[in-house]
């Protein structure tokens, strides 16, 4: 997946999750209040910005990713980004549409076993609390302001001679 329309999906989840919830995210509060000062206007307005300002912010960041991981299926569609560091993964920009399909859980446990297999652990900063409790039900652990991912001990392989 090229890193503009990796961009592209993360922006139309972006504007989607804003739209069916705005207090949860900070861009969806922007929303009611552009609406209220601009009505119509307004909404047009907000609009415009989010969908600028994620395409060209995350089409630079999937572009200096080290992986994007997708997801796809008939009825849904999921993709992340990954930097990878030493010992630890930083995850980021997942989005999933429509939520609640699974594509999100999908995307998520290949990076999750990919992380396994490099024996790395895996960091995230969540956008809201619902997003938080949806990692934290995943297994992933408070570590400071981020969640962490420990691997797995049983998909390091040791070899003994």
């Amino acid at each position: 997946m090229t890193p503009f329309r990796a961009a592209w999906l993360v922006g139309g989840a972006t504007v989607a999750a804003a739209v069916r919830r705005p207090t949860a995210y900070n861009s969806g509060r922007m929303l009611l209040l552009l609406v209220v000062l601009g009505g119509l206007i307004g909404a047009l307005v907000w609009l415009v910005l989010v969908a600028v300002s994620t395409l060209l912010v995350e089409w630079l960041a999937f572009a200096r990713s080290d992986r994007i991981h997708t997801h796809r299926t008939d009825r849904a569609w999921a993709v992340a980004r990954v930097a990878e560091r030493p010992g630890v993964w930083r995850v980021s920009s997942v989005a999933a549409w429509p939520q609640g399909d699974g594509a999100g859980t999908a995307v998520m446990a290949h990076i999750m076993a990919a992380a396994d297999a490099a024996g790395v652990a895996l960091e995230l900063s969540p956008a809201s609390a619902e997003v938080r409790d949806w990692y934290l039900r995943l297994g992933f652990v408070r570590d400071g302001r981020h969640l962490r991912l420990a691997p797995r001990s049983e998909s390091i392989s040791v070899s003994s001679s």
